[in-house]
């Protein structure tokens, strides 16, 4: 009973065709797994630019709060500035600068967002074309674009 089950003996090792095709089953493991690890680093490059978008979306938000807050103080300074007119055409001149400070951060942040979602569309989009073009050439599509 301790035995077990006696498998019958093959001897593969006589067959011709074992050595090349353990190679290229091998050569062809190792071709998916570098295709997957670039198609894993070209995902995470997508994500970074992302979430780096988004930041600065949430930058763009924030300065223009603080921009319609600016331009209300400003307001409530300009009705108050005829009590004081020294002081009044102070505070004037302090939040006309800050309300222009705060309007030309709004667009280069705006503009730095845009870049980065056009950066993270080539980088996701790119291969996915790329292999979309491929195979519609296979089939003798001019371009898959053309198509859809």
């Amino acid at each position: 009973m301790g035995e077990g089950i006696e498998l019958p003996e093959s001897h593969h090792e006589d067959h011709p065709l074992v050595l090349p095709v353990s190679i290229t089953i091998s050569i062809m493991a190792v071709f998916v797994a570098g295709v997957s690890l670039l198609g894993h680093r070209a995902h995470t490059e997508g994500l970074r630019l992302e979430t780096q978008a988004a930041s600065r979306w949430t930058q763009y938000q924030a300065k223009s709060i603080r921009l319609h807050e600016t331009q209300e103080i400003s307001d409530v300074v300009n009705l108050v500035a005829p009590m004081n007119k020294d002081l009044g055409d102070k505070l004037k001149e302090k939040y006309a600068k800050e309300v222009e400070h705060y309007e030309s951060d709004k667009s280069d942040v705006s503009k730095e967002a845009k870049n980065l979602e056009d950066e993270c569309d080539l980088t996701v989009r790119k291969p996915i074309d790329l292999m979309a073009e491929k195979h519609f050439w296979k089939l003798g599509w001019s371009s898959a674009r053309s198509r859809f």
